[in-house]
């Protein structure tokens, strides 16, 4: 556009800021006030509804157009979830919309779609001329919109205008959410990262703008050396807990020895397992020499998360020079399995060649609690240790091929494929290193052909790895036809695309597109919708006490549906917790309990504004990708604000965050009841 590229899109931002206080619009608009519909009493907004769970772009854009403001406004927060680049222009022309909230739905909408076509759309749609405020918080959804689609030079301009004060509070955060989205897709400018941190360090500025400007810090891929002499003594003092778990993130972004010295004093005082958590990973990052001796400490932790996040730092950035201590530590009973596995699997990782006779005995040792633990998620872990000693390689495959637990037979696979991606394989296996690369290309493709389906996608994606050059053991890959004819489906759909991907891979042809779920095979059931009384509960009784999570049955209804059904049948009964992530999430409700089940059935992903991450206890929808949703759910220890737009938020913790904040792998869900 010739306006956009004359004076660029802040000039006409920073405009619209000295507008705010002294231009009179050239005409007083008329705001037309949007009445949120309910989709349970309304039978159109019901309809709009279904044609967005149906994925029928055609008619809705009809509803775009339709007169009462209402129902443009779902028809254009049904595109939200869509997220179809091919209406971009269409979703554009209602940037001009009378209504507010219809042009804040747009901007979202075309945000979501991340097309480069929908940034000047955006800029051409923010209001320069909002005297009155009726347009500020569209304009703050459409700089948060542009930091989604937008290019660096949208963000450079961004981040150097100046007229922002903090009284412009939704304008502050919107410009702050914008810079923000840029980080995760990889666009940073040193400007930006400067202007978050004043953000951050002014108390001027609202909590909620400090905490988006943190989560950048710890986020985006930025080094913080500049900035390292601010922020240490700031860290600790931060009275907000998310705001100082970020910062504890960003500190270890940087070299500065007192940023590794603020954090070793910091952690044995700070109060919130969460916040240790960060500051152990951020200690991990920086000099070991300076920072062993506090992650030791940390094993011992009294909250588990903590000292499992110690053990897997080690595992990460420990040195060989300590290998033989991580393996005395290991074999301390005081300390639980999972942060004896992780430090058995740093001491077989890390020990130098000359300790031949020690690794002797350590994988004794390893092998003996692998075969006498009956937790399934115990023997997981301890393969993963033996794992990290690539001579095992064969007992693994033994393990592989043997054991029924589908937890433990995809421990083993995932070590397989370990073991092959490793970088110093060659180095490692010396003259034997073709041998061996040859016998994983055999037990990978009897993998494949097994008919285990989570175990077909690790399988396919380590014959992935360039540098083994797999390819060389398939000069024929007909038999993957064959494989991807086995698949059921939807259930198998992350399977079908991992193995799709090495078929391409093989044959050295592009990546094909994912594979589109039919959305008429799991329709929105209504019917237990309106079964369901005002403000509906779920009660998840676990092995370790009681959540009970508020339903958002007019936020998503699709997977509010799904989860009632599947809990009334007591499907989740038994299902375990296989997936907990320290200061992230709880994950459970896999089929399989390794998280690579599914049942036969797909949902449409449901990501409507204002629903955000930014919180604890968010409880949302396993995905791996768009409209892949089935039966998983996660609930968060905390903000996780990278998730925003693209998982499906369905519930929140109403009380039991405590019992969410004890989980770990493989607690169980005994029962989840209805009120």
């Amino acid at each position: 556009m010739k306006f956009y590229t004359r004076i660029g899109i802040f000039a006409i931002i920073g405009f619209c800021i000295w507008g705010l206080t002294s231009c009179v619009p050239p005409s007083e608009k008329k705001a037309s006030s949007v009445v949120r519909t309910n989709i349970f009493a309304d039978a159109t907004a019901q309809d709009i509804y279904q044609l967005q769970d149906l994925r029928n772009t055609d008619s809705l854009l009809f509803f775009l157009r339709d007169a009462d403001p209402s129902y443009r406004y779902a028809a254009a927060m049904a595109f939200a979830s869509i997220k179809d680049t091919t209406i971009v222009e269409q979703l554009g022309e209602l940037l001009k919309d009378e209504s507010p909230d219809v042009r804040y739905a747009v901007a979202y909408a075309l945000g979501q779609t991340k097309a480069k076509a929908a940034e000047p759309l955006l800029i051409a749609g923010f209001d320069r001329f909002d005297s009155t405020g009726i347009s500020m918080k569209v304009n703050a959804a459409i700089l948060e919109a542009i930091g989604k689609c937008g290019s660096k030079k949208a963000l450079q301009q961004m981040s150097t205008v100046s007229t922002y004060k903090p009284g412009d509070s939704i304008l502050v955060e919107g410009l702050a959410w914008g810079i923000y989205r840029f980080a995760l897709r990889g666009i940073t400018d040193t400007t930006a990262t400067k202007r978050m941190v004043e953000m951050l360090g002014n108390p001027q500025f609202s909590q909620q703008i400090r905490y988006v400007a943190a989560y950048f810090l710890a986020r985006a891929n930025v080094q913080l050396d500049t900035f390292a002499s601010f922020l240490a003594p700031l860290a600790p003092k931060e009275k907000n807990p998310f705001i100082r778990m970020a910062l504890a993130s960003s500190l270890g972004k940087t070299t500065k020895p007192y940023a590794a010295d603020t954090l070793i004093r910091w952690l044995p005082k700070e109060p919130d397992y969460r916040v240790r958590v960060n500051i152990v990973q951020a200690l991990g990052k920086l000099d070991y020499k300076r920072t062993r001796v506090s992650i030791f400490n940390a094993l011992r932790d009294p909250n588990a998360h903590v000292a499992s996040t110690a053990a897997r730092t080690l595992v990460t950035y420990g040195q060989g020079r300590d290998a033989t201590f991580y393996w005395k530590l290991a074999k301390d009973s005081s300390l639980t399995w999972s942060v004896q596995a992780s430090l058995y699997a740093a001491a077989q990782r890390l020990l130098p060649p000359l300790y031949a006779d020690y690794r002797e005995t350590m994988n004794f040792q390893c092998r003996r609690r692998y075969e006498r633990s009956a937790s399934p998620e115990e023997r997981a872990a301890f393969l993963e240790a033996l794992s990290e000693f690539p001579w095992n390689y064969r007992y693994i495959q033994q393990q592989a091929t043997s054991v029924k637990s589908p937890v433990v037979r995809s421990a083993a696979w995932n070590g397989l494929k370990k073991i092959a991606s490793r970088p110093d394989f060659e180095r490692f296996f010396g003259l034997g290193w073709r041998k061996v690369g040859k016998e994983l290309s055999i037990y990978f493709r009897q993998a494949l052909q097994g008919g285990d389906a989570g175990v077909m996608a690790i399988a396919a994606e380590a014959l992935r790895f360039p540098q083994r050059n797999f390819g060389q053991y398939f000069p024929q890959v007909g038999f993957l036809d064959t494989v991807l004819t086995s698949l059921k489906l939807p259930r198998d759909l992350e399977t079908y695309g991992e193995i799709q991907k090495t078929r391409s891979f093989l044959k050295g042809e592009v990546e094909p597109a994912p594979l589109k779920t039919d959305p008429k095979k799991h329709p929105i059931n209504w019917e237990i919708l309106a079964s369901l009384r005002e403000r509906p509960v779920a009660i998840i009784n676990t092995s370790k006490g009681t959540i009970r999570i508020q339903l958002l049955p007019e936020v998503a209804p699709g997977a509010v549906a799904m989860f009632v059904a599947q809990a009334r049948k007591g499907y989740y009964n038994g299902k375990s917790f296989h997936r907990v992530v320290p200061n992230f999430v709880a994950q459970g409700g896999c089929p399989r309990g390794d998280g690579s089940g599914s049942l036969d059935f797909t949902l449409r992903t449901e990501v409507p504004a204002p629903m955000r991450y930014d919180h604890e206890g968010m409880v949302g929808l396993a995905s791996a990708g768009l409209d892949t949703e089935s039966v998983q759910f996660f609930i968060t220890h905390s903000p996780a604000p990278h998730l925003d737009g693209n998982y499906t938020i369905f519930a929140t913790v109403a009380d039991g965050m405590s019992v969410v904040h004890d989980l770990q792998i493989g607690d169980v869900i005994n029962k989840i009841s209805i009120q």
